[in-house]
């Protein structure tokens, strides 16, 4: 993963790929530090949960998540 990572262009996913520990048993803090670390602009996406807040943020449906994440990545990508 770690030589993977550094080749990347863009990393995109849930905001729990960067939190060591935030998907027990999917992301492993060795996993989280590796992403957080890597060079590439990192396009997070939040959860929809009311016990996590991101000040800024303002709430959008899933399917306008992964819209805003697209048009992100396109950009990102050139």
């Amino acid at each position: 993963m770690a030589v993977n990572t550094r080749r990347a262009n863009v990393i995109a996913g849930g905001i729990g790929i960067v939190a060591a520990n935030a998907m027990p048993g999917e992301i492993t803090p060795k996993m989280a530090e590796i992403i957080a670390s890597a060079d590439a602009p990192k396009l997070l996406v939040p959860p929809n949960k009311r016990d996590l807040q991101i000040v800024g943020f303002k709430e959008l449906s899933v399917t306008e998540k992964l819209d805003e994440l697209m048009e992100m990545l396109e950009r990102a990508l050139g």
